[in-house]
């Protein structure tokens, strides 16, 4: 009987050579039938727990919106807060950003960091082009190559600190003593604390004998 068994099995053994391959559905029908023919009942859906079957391939989600139906993270965006809207430049023929060039040639756009003298420094200038550049490329399927590149002997020494200082500035964070054209930048802080307020807290910390002490001077200190 257990040779029987296998004899019957062997066609779906050998459909199953192949990776994820489970035989065609005539195959398992001729082998259902065999082995009821010895007793052995298996159900319609037998093979259902060892085919692969993708969550996006379900009878049940075949109505469901694709990732790429309901779109990206900007068009989510712009659902939210509406469609962005130029910084400096709306087109590439009505360019006006002298440290952000953008032009298109023979289907390719060519972006490029124009402030070499600042080893092409990432400033508000710099970020407006990029932002310009990426909403003019959105509307021009036909460009299927963006070029980027800076101008002078370094592509982008990253973060011009200049530019966050006077961003900072600009939302009250420091302030900027000197009136127009320099100065140097101060942050709004705090007082600092007294070296020896914190010395004499932590000597005194350190002698309690409990640790559930420490742990409670820690806490009425951290307060």
């Amino acid at each position: 009987r257990a040779m029987a068994l296998l004899r019957a099995v062997a066609p779906t053994v050998a459909g199953a050579e192949r990776p994820g391959s489970l035989g065609s559905p005539s195959d398992f029908r001729a082998e259902q039938a065999a082995l009821r023919s010895l007793g052995v009942d298996l159900a319609d859906d037998h093979l259902d727990g060892y085919a692969y079957k993708p969550d996006r391939f379900d009878e049940e989600g075949k109505d469901q919106a694709k990732p790429w139906e309901v779109g990206g993270l900007t068009e989510q965006i712009e659902g939210l807060l509406g469609p962005s809207q130029a910084m400096i430049s709306e087109s590439p023929e009505a360019w006006k950003n002298e440290e952000f060039l953008f032009e298109i040639r023979e289907g390719i756009a060519y972006c490029t960091m124009n402030r070499p003298a600042h080893n092409n420094a990432m400033n508000d200038g710099i970020n407006a082009g990029l932002h310009d550049a990426i909403r003019i490329l959105k509307r021009r399927p036909d460009i299927r190559i963006a070029v980027l590149t800076g101008n002078g002997k370094m592509f982008c020494a990253g973060g011009d600190p200049k530019s966050f200082q006077a961003a900072q500035a600009s939302a009250g964070v420091i302030s900027s003593e000197g009136g127009e054209g320099g100065g140097e930048a101060q942050a709004l802080v705090a007082p600092r604390p007294n070296p020896a307020v914190i010395t004499g807290a932590a000597g005194y910390l350190d002698s309690q004998s409990s640790r559930r002490g420490k742990e409670a001077m820690a806490a009425s200190l951290a307060r």
